[in-house]
């Protein structure tokens, strides 16, 4: 398969028209609670009936419920409404549930004429059980308002009004009610100390270094970033999900320094290093990488890993200049589920390991990948019990005779 092609298939959601609900991720029986108490709305007379059904299907749709589930809230609103009433108040228990669910019932409102009235004393009913603020409850009327009308630049003053009342709500729910928002944060060489959390939700960029120490969390999540500098994650913790990031310049040889952590989490991440640098370095605690995809490395591999364990799955490496993987010391390595397209290095095109613990490659794919020397696709410097590659394939990778070197246990198509 050509890699534009596949990159075009692998964009993790990234530039889809498809809408998705914030709690698309939840359990289904939250889900259906949730369902439920839109259904108030939604089924609550005759009037309402008619108008707002065909918007609450889609709604069911963005929340990915299952229809299986979805059959049974008609049922529910007739025979024990007292009981599953209750269930929706239990499980709308934070902030972020209220306005969410406050959002899809104003969605839905949108589209009441001859129950408008009722609409409105359904919405008044929930902003007194959720006590919502005068401020809050202002807030979301006109911000779904000026989102119906497709009024960005209103979007944007109420959003900045909100937050200068003292109030927070994510980006990502921002996006939910008006998909066509933009607000971009910028900073310049962020320092986070002990016992600090700093959240960016929303789109960024990022001048000079990011600093996380020691007992400090960074958290990137449903945004996009520009960054011309570097991140340093020195017994911090970071934590990476849904995030599509470009380096415009680096002021290191490797984007992400990850040292003295236990944990680095990466979900959902689109990175491209534009040949200024690698991706990750880590020497020691663990960093779990899954669906991502990794491209135009250059100065460094994609990741150098010295830590305890290595696990990927689902992820792409794509023009990886310096070589995709590399694992030294004792780093206990897994790769499953994984695609190499143009990696290169003297040995191991896409994946080197001279380390002394077990290491796992499955399911995995090679195309043009090449080691000048040895190990066009995987190289481990030592033969021995543990190092093991199984249903892996391999297309146009050189040297043709020594595509895997040194695997101990191989199983080839």
């Amino acid at each position: 398969m050509d890699i534009l092609e596949y990159l075009k298939k692998k964009n993790n959601g990234f530039d889809s028209d498809e809408i998705i609900h914030p709690f698309a991720y939840k359990d289904n029986t939250f889900k259906y609670n949730y369902c439920f108490g839109l259904g108030v709305l939604a089924y609550g007379n005759v009037k309402s009936m008619k108008e707002l059904l065909d918007e609450y299907q889609k709604i069911l749709t963005y929340i990915k419920l299952p229809s299986s589930y979805a059959g049974k809230i008609v049922e529910d609103m007739n025979n024990n409404f007292d009981y599953k009433i209750n269930d929706v108040f239990e499980i709308l228990d934070t902030k972020e549930k209220q306005y969410t669910f406050t959002s899809d019932l104003l969605r839905l409102s949108n589209y009441s004429l001859w129950s408008e009235e009722f609409a409105k004393e359904i919405c008044r009913n929930y902003f007194a059980i959720f006590k919502f603020s005068k401020e809050e409850k202002d807030f979301f009327v006109r911000y779904n308002e000026a989102a119906f009308h497709k009024d960005t630049k209103k979007a944007v003053e109420l959003y900045q009004q909100f937050i200068k009342d003292g109030y927070s709500i994510s980006y990502n729910l921002l996006k939910y009610i008006c998909k066509d928002i933009l607000i971009e944060d910028t900073y310049d060489n962020l320092i986070l100390n002990a016992g600090e959390k700093f959240i960016i939700d929303k789109p960024s960029r990022i001048h000079g270094q990011v600093a996380v120490t020691n007992g400090a969390v960074l958290i990137l999540k449903n945004c996009e970033i520009k960054i011309n500098g570097s991140i340093m994650v020195d017994g911090g913790r970071i934590v990476i999900d849904t995030v599509r990031m470009t380096v415009e310049d680096c002021n290191s040889d490797t984007l992400f320094h990850i040292s003295n952590t236990a944990h680095a989490d990466v979900n959902t991440l689109d990175l491209n290093c534009n040949f200024k640098c690698g991706a990750f370095v880590q020497n020691r605690g663990c960093l779990t990488i899954n669906n991502a995809v990794i491209t135009n490395t250059q100065l460094a591999p994609a990741i150098r890993f010295t830590g305890n364990s290595l696990i990927l799955n689902g992820t792409t490496f794509a023009d990886c200049m310096v070589g995709g993987i590399r694992v030294k010391e004792l780093g206990r390595l897994e790769v499953d589920d994984c695609e190499f397209f143009h990696c290169m290095e003297e040995h191991g095109g896409a994946i080197y390991s001279n380390a002394l613990s077990n290491s796992s490659i499955t399911n995995s794919r090679f195309t043009n990948c090449s080691g000048k020397y040895l190990g066009g696709a995987i190289y481990f410097a030592y033969m021995k019990y543990g190092q093991r590659v199984y249903r892996c394939e391999y297309e146009r990778c050189e040297p043709e005779d020594s595509i895997v070197f040194n695997a101990c246990e191989e199983e080839r198509p």
